[in-house]
């Protein structure tokens, strides 16, 4: 002979609806924010980037997308300007932004947040040394030292030197 119980069965603990509940809220804001906002980093393929020297104390950060972007943000952190975020210049689809007042062998950490056809995307950071003389080396100027090692068969000024190659004659 069997027996049936007639009590329910037992409602699942407080405790334990209240660890899903919070779970799928976590999960449902993840999804959320994914969704709508901004992605991590992307693949460097994406885009080309780079600091040049502007001048003592200057330096101008650029960022050249593969595919034209509609808006790319520069944010940098530096102990002479402190914390900054831009809007940065389209200059014929290379995005370009000038930062000052950095001061001489620090180095400054920047990255960006760009939009090429959907969401938002940040780039990781990166940084850069800002040289002895405030700008990375000046512009216009490099430390090369040439020599004529022809031991005197050809004159210092019959050796041409320049940006680029020359067919010879």
């Amino acid at each position: 002979m069997t027996t049936r119980s007639s009590a329910r069965p037992s409602a699942p603990r407080p405790e334990l609806r209240r660890l899903v509940t919070a779970v799928l809220t976590a999960l449902a804001t993840v999804l959320v924010l994914g969704l709508a906002g901004e992605v991590s980093a992307k693949a460097a393929a994406d885009y080309t980037k780079g600091v040049t020297p502007s001048g003592s104390g200057s330096v101008r950060i650029w960022f050249d997308p593969t595919t034209p972007a509609s808006l790319v943000d520069v944010h940098s952190l530096s102990s002479g300007a402190g914390r900054q975020s831009f809007r940065m210049t389209d200059n014929a689809g290379i995005w370009q932004q000038n930062v000052s007042g950095l001061p001489s062998g620090s180095t400054l950490e920047y990255w960006f947040t760009y939009r090429m056809g959907g969401p938002l995307h940040d780039t990781p950071h990166f940084t850069y040394s800002v040289g002895s003389d405030g700008g990375g080396g000046g512009t216009g100027s490099l430390p090369i030292t040439f020599r004529n090692n022809t031991r005197g068969a050809y004159a210092d000024s019959q050796i041409p030197v320049s940006p680029t190659p020359r067919s010879v004659r």
